[in-house]
C-alpha cells in the first residue's frame, strides 16, 4: 500500500507530479503552475508525497479584489486507491477551513471528463453550469462551487 504524506507546499513540488492527461495541455494550468513554481501561493496549499515524489498539490487561492471568494485548485498525478482516500480527506479539511474564511469557493473541470466532476461531487461542490468553449482547447468546462451557507449549521 502506498503511504501518502501531507506537507506544506513548497515552490517546485508541483514539477514532480506526473500530471493526468486531462491537465497536461491546459495553458491556464501551465501559467498557474509556473506562478506556483516561482512564488508561494497566496492562500493555503499542500503537497502530497509518496516517498520522495510529489503526487499531487492543491490549495485555495483568494480572488484579487473579492475577499469573500476563492478558487480551489489541484494538480493530481496517479496515486493508488489508498492515496485517493488521503487526498479526499485532506481536501475536505482544507475546504471546510476555507469556508471559515471565504463565503464561496469555486472551481472548474473539463466537462468531457466525468471522473473529474465525480471528485467534485464527492467533495460537496454544487454544479452551477457549463462554460461553453472556455477550456484551453475550446472544450466545455463545468463550473462548480461550495458556498458557506450550503454547509449545515453555518450561516452566510
Amino acid at each position: 500500500m502506498m503511504m501518502i504524506e501531507v506537507r506544506a507546499y513548497q515552490p517546485g513540488d508541483i514539477l514532480m507530479i506526473d500530471v493526468q492527461d486531462s491537465q497536461k495541455y491546459d495553458a491556464e494550468t501551465a501559467a498557474f503552475t509556473h506562478r506556483l513554481v516561482t512564488d508561494r501561493p497566496h492562500g493555503a496549499a499542500v503537497s502530497f508525497f509518496a516517498g520522495q515524489i510529489c503526487v499531487a498539490c492543491g490549495g485555495i487561492e483568494p480572488f484579487p479584489g473579492a475577499p469573500y471568494r476563492a478558487f480551489g485548485w489541484a494538480l493530481i498525478g496517479q496515486p493508488s486507491r489508498a492515496g485517493w482516500g488521503v487526498l479526499l480527506r485532506q481536501a475536505r479539511i482544507m475546504l471546510d477551513d476555507g469556508l471559515m474564511r471565504y463565503r464561496r469557493i469555486e472551481t472548474y473541470c473539463d466537462a468531457a471528463r466525468p471522473e473529474q466532476a465525480a471528485v467534485l461531487d464527492r467533495l460537496g461542490f454544487q454544479r452551477e453550469g457549463v462554460m461553453r468553449g472556455w477550456g484551453w482547447q475550446g472544450q466545455d468546462c463545468l463550473l462548480a462551487s461550495l458556498v458557506r451557507s450550503d454547509k449545515k449549521g453555518t450561516g452566510s
